[in-house]
């Protein structure tokens, strides 16, 4: 690089720490695909996702229960949440 204030030269050195980046960039950077029902890189493998019978497309209804924590009531919640079932997985942080 170049100081032009001084006229003389110097070398320098940067590094990348982080980015902050949307989910299609994340895919992108990660190799992991963030379309169809593995398109969250958090949930992965693990992800309860379906496709619609005549959409086609990939659903997510219902999925976000899992990052409640484990002692919140939505947890234990039949009625309001996917068909009478209660969220057994645990919580990524827990």
């Amino acid at each position: 690089m170049r100081d032009s204030a001084r006229d003389e030269s110097f070398a320098t050195r940067a590094a990348l720490m982080w980015t902050v980046n949307d989910l299609p960039a994340y895919g992108m950077a990660s190799g992991w695909s963030s379309a169809g029902v593995m398109g969250s890189p958090v949930c992965m493998k693990e992800t309860r996702a379906f496709y619609l019978q005549n959409g086609r497309k990939a659903c997510y209804f219902d999925c976000h229960i899992h990052f409640v924590t484990s002692d919140h009531p939505y947890r234990r919640n039949k009625k309001a949440f996917t068909k009478n079932q209660v969220e057994e997985r645990l919580h990524a942080q827990d």
